[in-house]
């Protein structure tokens, strides 16, 4: 090895694979929380705050302010607070991708290419879906 690939190599040269059964690293301590944990004890935090409704200073969880604020801004007419709240209010909507000639005898490279060639060219599905809606 020469003198210039032993300085690169420098600590690098006693790492070795792990064993198996035993994996690298202690991992997450036992009890501690994950980040979902966290969030929700923050959401269900109640701190004072003034009611908008009433003009009262009362206790408010964070998880209000944050519905409030929510709506503020759909209020303003701000596009993305008012899909985020309908999306939580009515469920976001069931795209409906009806893939025309795809049987379950088709192989799965058969299937694909169909697949690929009605992306390709959206006319198809646009047309079976509207022929098979209903109306």
């Amino acid at each position: 090895m020469t003198e210039e690939k032993k300085k690169r190599n420098k600590g690098w040269d006693n790492i070795k694979p792990y064993q198996k059964g035993h994996p690298g690293g202690p991992g997450r301590p036992k009890g501690a929380k994950n980040f979902k944990t966290y969030l929700q004890e923050i959401l269900d935090m109640k701190l004072k705050g003034i009611d908008p409704f009433t003009q009262k200073e009362r206790k408010i969880a964070n998880s209000e302010k944050l519905a409030l604020k929510l709506f503020q801004l759909a209020e303003k007419g701000n596009l993305k607070a008012i899909e985020m709240a309908v999306d939580r209010l009515e469920g976001k909507p069931v795209q409906n991708l009806a893939l025309k000639d795809i049987t379950d005898e088709m192989s799965d490279q058969e299937a694909t290419e169909h697949y690929l060639e009605e992306i390709k060219n959206p006319d198809i599905s646009v047309a079976h879906n509207e022929k098979n809606r209903g109306d």
